[in-house]
């Protein structure tokens, strides 16, 4: 009787993850919410300023809030990059450790005869990341878009764009449900 008890509980809280998860996916197709889809790089840095307050205006007029009220909110909220800017600054006593991590591993690999790989290009490392958070590589017409950004902005542009897709909550909801 006590694991028919506990067989009901976990299936009640598998149900319970599996809806929730299911529910973190925007479904809304506006492009302001995808920082991918909402970035049109020209080479012009002055141009794309400009392009860059139109979107931030856009994105405003959607939501139906004046921008001066969703920046004063939180200012983060409409330039992913600028949020990821202000982390690496934040963390450079990580980086510290990361690179005395990095020169411990190169030393034990020359003592051990072995040598290091080269680092991947962006576009390898993008579809990883897609492989990783979504379940499927990158499609065409993602390559383009980021092919069209500043080759420094296109993984993490990437990242964000993975994070918000619904097709990241769909994947990692099943991957929960078949792990409990």
């Amino acid at each position: 009787m006590t694991i028919v008890r506990y067989g009901w509980f976990g299936l009640l809280v598998l149900i319970a993850f599996g809806y929730l998860a299911a529910g973190f996916s925007d479904r809304s197709t506006k492009t302001h919410l995808d920082p991918v889809a909402k970035t049109n790089f020209s080479g012009n840095e002055a141009e794309d300023k400009k392009n860059e307050a139109e979107d931030k205006k856009n994105a405003a007029s959607d939501s139906g809030l004046p921008l001066a009220e969703i920046t004063a909110a939180n200012p983060q909220t409409l330039d992913p990059a600028s949020r990821f800017e202000s982390a690496t600054k934040r963390d450079d006593g990580l980086r510290d450790s990361m690179a005395a991590i990095e020169s411990s591993l190169v030393r034990d690999w020359d003592d051990a005869g072995i040598r290091r790989a080269e680092d991947a290009d962006w576009l390898t490392i993008c579809r990883r990341m897609s492989l990783a958070l979504v379940g499927s590589g990158l499609s065409l017409e993602e390559i383009r878009r980021l092919e069209a950004m500043p080759e420094s902005r296109r993984e993490h542009a990437h990242l964000e764009s993975l994070l918000v897709d619904p097709r990241f909550h769909q994947y990692w909801a099943e991957r929960w449900s078949r792990f409990y």
